[in-house]
């Protein structure tokens, strides 16, 4: 039923702020995490983008905070791994580190975290992340599955409204 949930917010595709909240809310009570939500890599301001809402995380504090990925960096040798990163410590782990995610994660308190690529046909568009899970337990293998097709469902919902957000914005300037 979480995951009918979650295909709910194909219903708000055309307003990007209202489809990540019901995505968002929508898998929270799929997941045993403190903190959720999703990064979008903006390819044309190479930096990963917070978007709110986030649970867990106020959305005064996302605005202020976007992970640039400059051309031949560390960071975007991560982004180029489109692999599934995992955190016992995401303040001291290397991985979280050249992403410049660090000090996002001391800012927000955030300890253990799992970010998921987003990969709907084999195109990067961001992450999902799920962070601090209770009594400061480690994600083990059944979390990063039930992630993992949580993504998957996520992944195709947020290139559909991607999509259908350009064709809209190349239809207005076409009638300019």
């Amino acid at each position: 039923s979480g995951l009918a949930q979650l295909a709910y917010a194909v219903s708000a595709i055309h307003d990007p702020k209202d489809l990540y909240s019901r995505l968002v809310e929508s898998l929270t009570p799929l997941l045993n995490a403190e903190i959720v939500g999703f990064w979008i890599y903006d390819e044309t301001r190479r930096v990963l983008e917070p978007k709110a809402p986030f649970v867990g995380i106020p959305e005064q504090f996302l605005e202020n905070y976007n992970l640039p990925i400059p051309p031949d960096s560390p960071a975007e040798q991560v982004l180029k791994g489109q692999v599934t990163l995992t955190a016992v410590d995401a303040v001291s782990d290397e991985t979280m580190q050249k992403l410049g995610f660090s000090s996002f994660a001391v800012a927000a308190g955030i300890h253990g975290t799992v970010f998921l690529p987003i990969m709907p046909s084999g195109k990067f568009l961001g992450y999902l992340e799920a962070s601090n899970k209770p009594e400061n337990a480690a994600f083990d293998q059944n979390d990063l599955r039930i992630l993992s097709i949580i993504a998957g469902q996520a992944a195709i919902i947020i290139e559909n409204a991607t999509l259908i957000q350009q064709t809209q914005r190349r239809a207005q300037r076409a009638e300019a």
